[in-house]
């Protein structure tokens, strides 16, 4: 906002310094009257914002992420990122997107809003100011609830801490190369994920906390290295298994505690496992590259 604009402004009733808002899920800013906003708009005081650019290079970077994690669960590469995102939120609550109705640029959120609901970028708060509803919107209830709608906005694009080169994210906390996620706390190199805690390495994954390399997976922690599996905990090197604890290098494996080298909870020794494994992680990369997808263990999803 300009410089003689914002002094104006501050010396009329009702145009206070910006409140100081807590971090939470849900943010709602009260401010810039409806008339304001579309007259900065028509003057175009409020500069649109692009953010192409650092959207494709992150791109760029989260794809070359996703490869060698690839690389590190089937030994190659299954394709660009971009081939399998619909597959990859299979178990992630996808991010919602809208325009913000200050700058049109982008706004990324993870709850759920009004449609008619008006947005706003993290980074534009400052655009806002507190607005005294006035003197003759306050003498009834329905006058009251029409001014309030007038100059709420919602905001997305959430970011705190120490959190660097993301897009489309919302309520993220000391992150970075975090990409179409949400909820995220001190994660790097995640993309189409929720509910992430100190991790690295995630890709399509759900409600995961300490874990690296892992690909479709959910409720789980202390993971390392697995593909398709959910609840597992403190365990390495899994495909396709459910309810794992202290386990490693297991497949198609299921409530095992402190068990490794198994196929169908059958224990193999080691060079069996390993030669099995070479053969069904080539079976499964063909059918990644093939249909983009993968099939699901039965009862693993449990929403549409």
């Amino acid at each position: 906002m300009p410089k003689k604009l914002h002094q104006k402004l501050n010396g009329k009733e009702g145009f206070q310094k910006p409140c100081g808002l807590a971090p939470s899920r849900v943010r709602t800013f009260f401010g810039m009257p409806k008339n304001v906003h579309e007259k900065l708009v028509a003057q175009k005081s409020l500069p649109l914002h692009s953010t192409d650019c650092m959207a494709k290079e992150l791109e760029r970077i989260i794809d070359k992420s996703f490869r060698a994690a690839c690389r590190v669960l089937f030994k190659e590469e299954i394709g660009p990122l971009a081939d399998f995102e619909q597959y990859l939120l299979r178990y992630a609550y996808c991010i919602s997107e809208a325009k913000s109705a200050i700058s049109g640029k982008p706004v990324y959120f993870s709850a759920e809003y009004r449609p008619e609901a008006k947005f706003v970028s993290f980074d534009e708060q400052e655009k806002l100011r507190n607005a005294k509803i006035g003197a003759n919107d306050i003498k009834d209830i329905d006058s009251l609830f029409r001014a309030s709608e007038e100059i709420a906005y919602y905001c997305g694009n959430k970011a705190f801490g120490n959190s660097q080169q993301n897009s489309g994210f919302d309520n993220i906390f000391d992150s970075s190369f975090v990409y179409k996620s949400h909820e995220v706390m001190k994660g790097e190199h995640i993309a189409l994920s929720n509910l992430i805690i100190n991790s690295k390495y995630l890709f399509g994954c759900s409600s995961v906390g300490d874990s690296l390399f892992c690909v479709n997976t959910s409720e789980q922690s202390w993971l390392t290295r697995a593909f398709e599996c959910g609840m597992t905990y403190f365990s390495s090197d899994l495909y396709y298994c459910y309810y794992l604890k202290h386990c490693q290098n297991c497949m198609f494996s299921f409530n095992l505690i402190s068990k490794r080298d198994c196929i169908g909870n059958n224990q193999l020794t080691h060079e069996k496992y390993e030669l099995m494994k070479t053969d069904l992680v080539r079976q499964i990369v063909d059918v990644l590259r093939q249909k983009k997808n993968a099939p699901v263990l039965p009862g693993l999803i449990t929403r549409d």
